[in-house]
Parts: structure tokens; C-alpha cells; sequence
């Protein structure tokens, strides 16, 4: 494993060859194999139940929805927004993550 760590930048990279690696600055982000597995763990970390699930329908079409949140029973699934969403798209949003009670986006 490799580690490198910026005191300046605040950057940390993590890195397994082969593996799932991790890039904080200062949000997580998880990439590599099995990073869509980890999915339902990191709502969890994050104590995210209900988390509101913004994307397009081409991503919903390829399946790739299924796969990332199959198994997060209570998200709450937002694909009717233009490629580039107008505020409309996003008050439309709003009122979804509102009215089914989101507790993540």
C-alpha cells in the first residue's frame, strides 16, 4: 500500500495495486475495482438512509443504477433533469428530497 500525504494541500491519497483506492481533499472519493460495492457502506458511514439519487435516465437505462443502489432499499431515485439541469430541474429535486424525507443527496 502506498500512502502520500500533502500537509499543504491537505491531500491524501491511498492506493492498493489491484485494489480499491481512496482520495480525500477533503471529500472522500472511491475508485478501482469494487468501488461500487462500497456503495451502502459509505451512506452508512455517513449515516445516510434515504439519500436522494440524482442522475440521468441513460445511467438508469445501462443498469448502472441497479448496481450502485440495488441494495439501498430506501433510496429515493431523481432522473427527470435535462443535461444541463435548469433551476426548474432543481426545485423539482428539492421538493422530492423534501416531501419523501431524504436525509442525503
Amino acid at each position: 500500500m502506498r500512502v502520500a500525504w500533502s500537509v499543504l494541500t491537505g491531500i491524501c491519497l491511498m492506493h492498493v495495486p489491484d485494489r480499491l483506492s481512496i482520495f480525500t481533499f477533503p471529500t472522500r472519493i472511491l475508485f478501482g475495482d469494487g468501488a461500487i460495492r462500497e456503495v451502502s457502506n459509505e451512506l452508512t458511514r455517513l449515516g445516510i438512509a434515504r439519500p436522494l439519487v440524482v442522475t440521468d435516465l441513460g445511467l438508469v437505462e445501462s443498469g448502472l443504477y441497479d448496481r450502485a443502489f440495488g441494495g439501498v432499499r430506501q433510496a429515493v431515485l431523481f432522473h427527470d433533469v435535462h443535461p444541463n439541469p435548469t433551476e426548474a430541474d432543481c426545485k423539482a429535486g428539492l421538493m422530492l428530497y423534501r416531501s419523501r424525507g431524504c436525509d442525503g443527496l
